[in-house]
């Protein structure tokens, strides 16, 4: 009998290390669970703002090019992030559908930082550093609307587009979404 004295407590103990690293484990996995959660969640939002914007331009096709984030020289600037300077359009449709075509996009770059919804009187309801990006190809009278935005963990670098990049530190941590439009020319 005395040889067997103590071996209960050591089995308890045993056991406690075995439920905490266990416990642990599962801590692990709730933490990656809501991570993975928000990147769905962050993903399912740029899908609406894209489709957004993709059905303005759709019902503005007149002043389709006005949307371009292109600069008269050139150079490409994105809508968001705090972004309100944009130019305004020139030279594509009447004066009523370019004005239509800048109303829409102020409209997106307050959705895009997020004045859809608000906490504390702040804006709440974008996602991280969204920035948008609209690029016109003329070969094929398309444009491309981009969306790119900062993901929660690192993962593959997304393809190769200037939207967003270097925004973001690590280009792991950068997401984008793209959709092209393409017109028809109707003779």
């Amino acid at each position: 009998m005395r040889t067997a004295a103590g071996f209960t407590l050591l089995e308890v103990l045993v056991a406690l290390v075995l439920v905490s690293i266990a416990l642990l484990g599962y801590a692990g996995l709730q933490v990656r669970a809501q991570q993975t959660e928000i990147e769905a969640y962050q993903r399912a939002q740029a899908l609406t703002l894209v489709a957004d914007i993709t059905a303005r331009i759709n019902l503005n096709r007149v002043a389709r090019r006005c949307y371009v984030t292109t600069d008269v020289l050139g150079q490409q600037f994105h809508i968001g992030a705090g972004t309100d300077n944009f130019p305004a359009c020139v030279g594509f449709g009447d004066n009523e559908t370019r004005a239509l075509a800048d109303a829409d996009l102020a409209q997106w770059d307050d959705l895009l930082d997020g004045a859809s919804e608000s906490l504390g009187g702040a804006d709440a309801g974008g996602l991280l550093g969204a920035r948008g990006c609209i690029t016109f190809d003329a070969a094929t009278d398309s444009l491309t609307v981009t969306l790119a935005w900062q993901g929660e963990t690192p993962s593959g670098a997304p393809p190769a587009n200037p939207c967003g990049e270097g925004a973001y530190g690590d280009e792991r941590l950068r997401r984008t979404l793209s959709e092209t439009l393409q017109f028809a020319a109707l003779g």
